[in-house]
Protein backbone atom coordinates (compact mmCIF):
# COMPACT_ATOMS: atom_id res chain seq x y z
CA UNK A 1 0.00 0.00 0.00
CA UNK A 2 3.02 2.85 0.98
CA UNK A 3 4.33 2.19 -2.65
CA UNK A 4 1.08 2.69 -4.12
CA UNK A 5 1.02 5.61 -1.74
CA UNK A 6 4.66 6.95 -3.25
CA UNK A 7 4.36 5.85 -6.87
CA UNK A 8 1.26 8.43 -6.91
CA UNK A 9 3.14 11.07 -5.12
CA UNK A 10 5.60 10.47 -7.81
CA UNK A 11 3.51 10.25 -10.39
CA UNK A 12 1.67 13.80 -9.20
CA UNK A 13 5.18 15.35 -8.68
CA UNK A 14 6.33 14.79 -12.66
CA UNK A 15 2.67 16.25 -13.72
CA UNK A 16 4.42 20.11 -12.29
CA UNK A 17 1.10 21.11 -10.85
CA UNK A 18 0.32 21.52 -7.07
CA UNK A 19 -2.67 18.59 -5.82
CA UNK A 20 -4.79 21.23 -5.87
CA UNK A 21 -4.49 22.73 -8.80
CA UNK A 22 -5.21 19.55 -10.31
CA UNK A 23 -8.69 19.00 -7.98
CA UNK A 24 -9.67 22.39 -9.29
CA UNK A 25 -8.88 21.20 -13.09
CA UNK A 26 -10.80 18.02 -12.62
CA UNK A 27 -13.90 20.01 -11.06
CA UNK A 28 -14.08 23.13 -13.68
CA UNK A 29 -13.79 20.46 -16.68
CA UNK A 30 -16.45 18.30 -14.83
CA UNK A 31 -18.76 21.65 -14.32
CA UNK A 32 -18.16 22.49 -18.24
CA UNK A 33 -19.29 19.29 -19.05
CA UNK A 34 -22.54 19.31 -17.11
CA UNK A 35 -23.52 22.57 -18.49
CA UNK A 36 -22.73 21.61 -22.25
CA UNK A 37 -25.10 18.75 -21.41
CA UNK A 38 -27.61 20.70 -19.57
CA UNK A 39 -27.78 23.44 -22.71
CA UNK A 40 -28.09 20.10 -25.35
CA UNK A 41 -30.85 18.86 -23.55
CA UNK A 42 -32.49 22.04 -23.06
CA UNK A 43 -32.24 22.89 -26.81
CA UNK A 44 -33.63 19.08 -27.59
CA UNK A 45 -36.65 20.15 -25.26
CA UNK A 46 -38.04 22.72 -27.36
CA UNK A 47 -40.54 21.99 -30.14
CA UNK A 48 -39.11 22.39 -33.57
CA UNK A 49 -40.28 25.80 -35.63
CA UNK A 50 -43.45 24.62 -37.83
CA UNK A 51 -43.61 27.39 -40.28
CA UNK A 52 -47.41 28.41 -41.00
CA UNK A 53 -46.65 30.04 -44.74
CA UNK A 54 -44.22 27.04 -47.33
CA UNK A 55 -42.21 28.22 -49.88
CA UNK A 56 -41.39 31.70 -49.35
CA UNK A 57 -40.96 34.40 -46.71
CA UNK A 58 -44.69 35.99 -44.54
CA UNK A 59 -44.02 39.01 -42.40
CA UNK A 60 -47.09 39.12 -39.88
CA UNK A 61 -46.91 42.10 -37.30
CA UNK A 62 -48.08 41.26 -33.52
CA UNK A 63 -50.19 44.67 -33.06
CA UNK A 64 -50.86 46.98 -35.77
CA UNK A 65 -53.27 49.86 -34.08
CA UNK A 66 -52.13 51.67 -31.28
CA UNK A 67 -54.38 54.36 -30.32
CA UNK A 68 -53.62 56.39 -27.05
CA UNK A 69 -56.27 58.54 -26.85
CA UNK A 70 -55.81 62.03 -25.28
CA UNK A 71 -52.19 62.29 -23.89
CA UNK A 72 -50.79 65.70 -22.29
CA UNK A 73 -48.09 67.88 -23.90
CA UNK A 74 -45.02 66.81 -22.51
CA UNK A 75 -45.55 63.35 -22.25
CA UNK A 76 -43.32 60.82 -24.09
CA UNK A 77 -44.80 58.10 -25.91
CA UNK A 78 -43.00 54.49 -26.22
CA UNK A 79 -44.33 52.29 -29.17
CA UNK A 80 -43.27 48.89 -29.37
CA UNK A 81 -44.47 46.07 -31.87
CA UNK A 82 -43.00 42.54 -33.52
CA UNK A 83 -42.62 41.98 -37.12
CA UNK A 84 -42.22 37.58 -36.95
CA UNK A 85 -41.51 36.01 -39.74
CA UNK A 86 -43.95 32.64 -39.96
CA UNK A 87 -42.73 31.47 -43.29
CA UNK A 88 -39.92 28.95 -44.22
CA UNK A 89 -37.45 31.08 -46.22
CA UNK A 90 -35.35 34.26 -44.30
CA UNK A 91 -37.17 37.09 -44.33
CA UNK A 92 -35.35 40.85 -44.86
CA UNK A 93 -36.48 43.62 -43.43
CA UNK A 94 -35.39 46.36 -46.36
CA UNK A 95 -34.14 49.72 -45.03
CA UNK A 96 -35.61 51.41 -41.65
CA UNK A 97 -39.03 51.40 -40.72
CA UNK A 98 -40.65 54.95 -42.20
CA UNK A 99 -42.57 56.79 -40.90
CA UNK A 100 -46.12 58.97 -42.77
CA UNK A 101 -47.86 61.70 -40.35
CA UNK A 102 -50.98 61.69 -42.04
CA UNK A 103 -52.62 63.97 -39.46
CA UNK A 104 -50.45 66.26 -37.68
CA UNK A 105 -46.63 66.60 -37.72
CA UNK A 106 -43.28 65.49 -36.53
CA UNK A 107 -43.20 61.97 -37.67
CA UNK A 108 -40.39 60.11 -35.08
CA UNK A 109 -37.78 57.69 -36.08
CA UNK A 110 -37.70 54.18 -35.54
CA UNK A 111 -35.43 51.34 -34.14
CA UNK A 112 -35.80 47.94 -35.76
CA UNK A 113 -33.31 45.11 -33.37
CA UNK A 114 -32.67 43.04 -36.62
CA UNK A 115 -33.13 43.04 -40.34
CA UNK A 116 -32.63 39.32 -41.24
CA UNK A 117 -35.42 37.27 -39.81
CA UNK A 118 -34.44 33.39 -39.84
CA UNK A 119 -38.20 31.40 -39.88
CA UNK A 120 -39.86 31.60 -36.94
CA UNK A 121 -37.48 34.76 -35.66
CA UNK A 122 -38.70 37.88 -34.83
CA UNK A 123 -37.57 41.57 -35.16
CA UNK A 124 -39.02 44.59 -32.09
CA UNK A 125 -39.86 47.82 -34.12
CA UNK A 126 -39.70 50.71 -31.56
CA UNK A 127 -40.01 54.70 -31.58
CA UNK A 128 -40.71 57.28 -29.09
CA UNK A 129 -42.45 60.25 -29.50
CA UNK A 130 -43.40 63.60 -27.41
CA UNK A 131 -45.38 66.97 -28.75
CA UNK A 132 -45.55 70.29 -26.86
CA UNK A 133 -47.35 73.63 -27.13
CA UNK A 134 -47.86 74.24 -30.92
CA UNK A 135 -47.92 71.18 -31.64
CA UNK A 136 -51.37 70.24 -30.41
CA UNK A 137 -54.31 68.44 -31.69
CA UNK A 138 -54.72 65.01 -33.61
CA UNK A 139 -51.42 63.10 -35.01
CA UNK A 140 -52.06 59.53 -37.26
CA UNK A 141 -48.69 58.05 -37.71
CA UNK A 142 -48.25 55.17 -40.32
CA UNK A 143 -45.29 52.99 -39.87
CA UNK A 144 -44.54 51.27 -42.68
CA UNK A 145 -41.80 48.38 -42.85
CA UNK A 146 -41.35 47.18 -45.85
CA UNK A 147 -39.94 43.47 -46.30
CA UNK A 148 -39.10 40.68 -48.55
CA UNK A 149 -42.87 38.82 -48.18
CA UNK A 150 -43.55 38.62 -51.79
CA UNK A 151 -47.43 38.73 -50.91
CA UNK A 152 -47.28 41.59 -48.84
CA UNK A 153 -44.16 43.69 -48.86
CA UNK A 154 -45.68 46.51 -46.93
CA UNK A 155 -46.69 46.29 -43.32
CA UNK A 156 -48.21 48.91 -41.80
CA UNK A 157 -49.06 49.72 -38.15
CA UNK A 158 -51.28 52.68 -37.60
CA UNK A 159 -50.33 54.99 -34.21
CA UNK A 160 -53.00 57.61 -33.27
CA UNK A 161 -53.10 60.27 -30.40
CA UNK A 162 -54.52 63.35 -29.41
CA UNK A 163 -52.30 66.13 -27.67
CA UNK A 164 -53.71 68.73 -25.42
CA UNK A 165 -52.29 71.44 -23.32
CA UNK A 166 -51.62 70.25 -19.82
Amino acid sequence: MMRKIARHAEVNQQAGLPPSWRRGILLGSGLLVLLVAFLLVRASLQPPYVPEVTGKPSAVVDQTNFDYGTVPNGSRIETTFHVKNVGDQQLFIVGEPQVEAVVGCCPPQTTVSQKFLNPGEEATVSMNFSMHTGMDGQHEFRVHVRTTDPDNPDQEVVVLSNWVQQ
